[in-house]
């Protein structure tokens, strides 16, 4: 294990700490920590954040549902109709400016 790593992994506890404590998602925080910080691709780093948070997302999206918390298939539109519009934005960013803000979807 090599200090990178350790490095990794305290931004990791970090972001999750911060994201805990404060409600942000620790994407925020720890995708353009690997990018900017670690010259990981952004891919890459994006990947790594989905890795992460789609089981939580199911998990806790299940449970609302089943909490009655969800008001109908709107709810469907309005979390994806947002997601698709900026993925499309990001797409035409560069790559330089996409780790910057966080926010391209690179595939």
């Amino acid at each position: 294990m090599s200090w990178g790593d350790v490095l990794l992994i305290a931004g990791g506890f970090g972001a999750g700490f911060l994201s805990g404590t404060i409600g942000i998602g620790g994407g925020l925080l720890f995708v353009p920590t690997m990018t900017v910080g670690f010259r990981i691709s952004q891919a890459v780093a994006q990947g790594t954040s989905l890795v992460a948070i789609v089981p939580t997302a199911i998990v806790g999206g299940i449970t609302h549902i089943r909490e009655g918390n969800v008001l109908g298939s709107g709810a469907a539109f309005w979390c994806s109709a947002p997601t698709a519009f900026s993925c499309k934005v990001s797409k035409r960013l560069p790559e330089r400016l996409r780790s910057l803000t966080a926010s391209g979807c690179s595939a």
